[in-house]
């Protein structure tokens, strides 16, 4: 090396030890260009390290390239003197950074088993383990990791992130208190505790945690989403502007292709009435799925494809599968609890799916006892858990889920099954090629809003909704005993919506519509402190007495349906409207009033009002809502009439007929079956 080169090496390395980063990565660039570089080969694995620093990992995985192609060089073209350890990490992490899990797996796959195997390998090794969906393999590695080095900060994290994955909170936070001891200042460790005591509905405590990482430095996307349904959770309204504003411009560069979207489907209709912001939101969302999938098939890991069956098995018995993560007292399983039993046996055979946690509980038990075959699916990653839906043979796989806690729609990405349907979890539009078909009703999915929807669509008639008819009735309890100091005079508004469905402008009307009935109360159900607080301050802003909310405690669903009676009015939210809980209401024979929705979440309860034959208690717009309210508080009669028919549609309306429901269940999957046979491509299904 000459006294020049060795000068200017030199300087540059002082540039970054003087904590000139930048200064120093430009430097050590520069040099790269002499004709006498190739003798200092740790210009550019600095620089590569430099850039990594950074974040640009594009930039160190260019450089670590051209490293490996001068060593080669520089040996007459022996490829394995660019194989050393520290290269190759780097170039792992590089790979890593930019999601290319299974690059690094390539890469570092044939250095397990060699004693050169390094820690900073083993570390991306498991973090592309997790990355691919290996999770307690990856898992596995880093703990090896940590059993080394107990104090690696960015292991810990990673780790951490993991646990709360599969759901082992105590490791996760045991993780993450290590961390703050040894960083308090790390906003990441404070973020990820945010997630993981939001994941155990500590949402207080969350909000607190994310409020010092937001203290510390600003927010990731993924926390920033958080945020966005923890601030209504919490009713801490005045920030709603900040975090929808984040999680939008997140949107944003997720859109021009700068970041992948960490903006989660669920939590977009609860921000927008938009059914087009929505339909965005998820399909970046599924971007990153389908692209998981794209590198396994090229990686010749994806399930090869099904082969079609003949025309002649249009009319054979189908074999139909539904999946869900929730065979347990989940709302979502409340409303198909007796389901099963009125599918046509000859017609069809049916399976009941369980994937994720498999715990023994009575749901799982009154299921089993309605279908042909319960499954327990073990899907430690998407390759295990779609081969063993393959297994199941299945004609069509009825996902119950979707983008929803638990979910495993992304299965239906390697398609497991001849088809794939998406029904009744998710109240929003699903992107094209997740599954050949939603199940939605009309009015839903209005002609004017199919551009938002993606698969093709099966129209079930009056409302796209389950109902369990068998489900037990509202049992007679005192007012005193629910509604402790009450007078029976007072009327009595209620709204068993969860709280994150409450907006700052519903809010305001609800305060029109007590300022407006003096002798009444809201009858809320919120049993969070926090949010409690803030419900009583807002109301006080707005000129009504706090101790006119009432809040109920949480309750199982029996004694709920229970006290729901003495309610004489439930007043539905708007963006999010009552879904199960709408059924809920009428099902205890309480009338439901509803406002006119833009997008699926805002629609379900006049679906579902439809199906009653209450039409009638849709208002068109938050001045009808109102009006119509208030009206019905100041007219006993016509509040009677209605509350009649209320208890008659549980026997005589389509919304409680659970056999005729699937009927008409079977008859869509039937002309979905029949298309499929006949070689024809999906398309909108209309019964007649």
């Amino acid at each position: 090396m000459s006294d020049q080169l060795q000068q200017a090496y030199a300087d540059a390395c002082s540039l970054v030890n003087a904590g000139e980063l930048q200064a120093g990565l430009e430097a050590m660039e520069a040099l790269m260009t002499r004709d006498d570089a190739s003798a200092q080969p740790d210009i550019w694995l600095n620089a590569a390290q430099l850039a990594l620093n950074f974040g640009e990992a594009e930039r160190a995985e260019a450089h670590l390239d051209a490293l490996r192609r001068m060593l080669v060089s520089a040996a007459g073209g022996n490829k394995s003197t660019a194989d050393h350890p520290l290269i190759v990490a780097l170039l792992a992490t590089a790979k890593r950074m930019q999601f290319a899990y299974h690059d690094v797996l390539e890469l570092l796959g044939p250095w397990v088993e060699r004693p050169e195997f390094s820690m900073d390998m083993r570390i991306e090794y498991g973090l592309a383990l997790a990355g691919c969906m290996h999770f307690e393999a990856g898992l596995r590695e880093l703990e090896q990791a940590l059993e080394a080095d107990g104090d690696n900060v960015e292991v810990l994290c990673h780790a951490a992130q993991i646990y709360i994955h599969l759901e082992q909170y105590d490791a996760a936070d045991q993780c993450l208190q290590h961390v703050i001891a040894l960083r308090p200042d790390l906003g990441l460790a404070h973020s990820l505790r945010g997630k993981m005591l939001d994941a155990r509905k500590d949402f207080s405590a969350a909000f607190a945690e994310y409020k010092t990482a937001a203290q510390l430095g600003p927010l990731d996307a993924e926390a920033v989403t958080k945020m966005v349904i923890l601030v209504r959770r919490l009713i801490e309204w005045p920030l709603l502007e900040l975090f929808d504003n984040q999680a939008n411009r997140h949107l944003e560069q997720a859109q021009a292709g700068a970041v992948i979207s960490k903006y989660r489907p669920f939590v977009s209709f609860l921000a927008s009435d938009d059914p087009m912001h929505n339909r965005v939101v998820a399909d970046l969302f599924v971007a990153d799925l389908k692209e998981a999938v794209a590198k396994d098939q090229a990686n010749g890991l994806a399930l090869p494809a099904l082969p079609k069956p003949p025309t002649s098995e249009a009319d054979r018995r189908l074999r139909i599968g539904y999946m869900s993560s929730h065979y347990n007292s989940h709302a979502g399983m409340h409303l198909v609890a007796s389901m099963f039993q009125h599918h046509d046996r000859d017609a069809f055979e049916t399976l009941a799916v369980a994937v994720g946690h498999h715990e023994e509980n009575m749901f799982r038990d009154m299921v089993r006892a309605q279908v042909d075959e319960f499954v327990d699916v073990h899907d430690p990653d998407p390759i295990a858990g779609a081969a063993a839906l393959r297994e199941l043979n299945l004609d069509i796989l009825i996902d119950l889920r979707g983008f929803t806690e638990h979910s495993r729609l992304n299965l239906c990405l390697y398609k497991p099954a001849h088809l794939h349907v998406t029904w009744l979890g998710y109240p929003g539009p699903m992107p094209a090629e997740v599954v050949d078909y939603q199940i939605v009703d009309e009015i839903i999915a209005p002609p004017e809003d199919r551009a938002s929807f993606g698969p093709s669509l099966a129209f079930l008639p009056t409302t796209y909704q389950m109902t369990d008819n068998r489900q037990p009735e509202p049992v007679p309890v005192s007012r005193e005993s629910v509604l402790p100091g009450v007078p029976a005079d007072t009327f009595v508004f209620a709204c068993f919506c969860n709280a994150y469905k409450i907006q700052p402008e519903l809010f305001q009307v609800w305060m029109e519509i007590l300022q407006a009935v003096p002798d009444s109360v809201l009858w809320l159900w919120v049993d969070i402190e926090h949010a409690k607080q803030n419900l009583r301050r807002f109301a006080q802003e707005a000129g009504i007495d706090p101790g006119r909310l009432i809040f109920a405690s949480v309750l199982p669903k029996s004694q709920h349906i229970s006290r729901v009676p003495h309610a004489d009015l439930i007043l539905d939210t708007w963006r999010c409207g009552g879904h199960v809980t709408t059924t809920d209401m009428l099902w205890a024979g309480v009338p439901v009033l509803a406002k006119r929705g833009t997008h699926f979440a805002s629609r379900v309860s006049q679906s579902l009002l439809h199906a009653a034959g209450l039409p009638d208690m849709v208002a068109s717009d938050a001045d009808g809502y109102r009006d119509k309210a208030i009206a019905l508080a100041n007219d006993p009669a016509a509040l009677a009439a209605i509350r009649e028919r209320v208890a008659a549609a549980r026997t005589g309306s389509a919304l409680f007929d659970t056999p005729g429901r699937v009927r008409h269940l079977e008859q869509l999957y039937r002309a979905m079956w029949q298309r499929y046979v006949a070689g024809e491509a999906p398309a909108d299904i209309h019964l007649s």
